[in-house]
């Protein structure tokens, strides 16, 4: 799960500051772990770049598996909207489901745990299309056929990435 929560650089700067800005950021990254956890998801980074500020969230690792996963990535994803809502912070959501590389990776002199893979590296690019579709969620043709047994899912055109 890749999620650009919203937060603006100047929300991010600005907690610096050591004022009023850090509580609020502390508060948002704190109902987004309760809502990750909620599910027995796994936050595997937030950073801040480019892109603005971006989490990735795993459901799936050991000891923590379902068979269930996907379905519990898609109902963290819809509360997570909600609980950023009451920040008024709106986020861009882009899931998939699949294998990847998890474990140490980097340099003999940096090295962090991580996962890799085309799986995600397709969920970034679904949140980058969120906001074309006007949609603030967008989950892969596997997800989809994961969830489609027990939910009605909405398809949409094929997507360039």
């Amino acid at each position: 799960m890749f999620v650009n929560l919203g937060l603006k650089e100047h929300d991010l700067l600005a907690a610096s500051a050591y004022n009023d800005a850090v509580l609020h950021v502390h508060n948002v990254l704190r109902s987004v772990q309760k809502t990750i956890y909620h599910y027995e998801g796994s936050i595997n980074k937030f950073l801040m770049d480019d892109k603005g500020s971006t989490l990735i969230a795993v459901f799936g690792l050991l000891p923590l598996v379902h068979e269930d996963d996907a379905t519990r990535a898609i109902l963290a994803s819809l509360l997570l909207c909600k609980e950023l809502g009451k920040f008024r912070i709106q986020p861009s959501i882009g899931i998939t489901t699949g294998t990847a590389f998890c474990g140490i990776a980097g340099s003999p002199n940096r090295k962090e745990y991580t996962v890799l893979g085309d799986v995600v590296n397709l969920s970034s690019r679904l949140e980058g299309q969120t906001k074309g579709y006007g949609v603030k969620i967008l989950f892969g043709q596997k997800t989809a056929k994961d969830l489609s047994e027990r939910y009605t899912v909405l398809e949409l055109d094929d997507i360039a990435v």
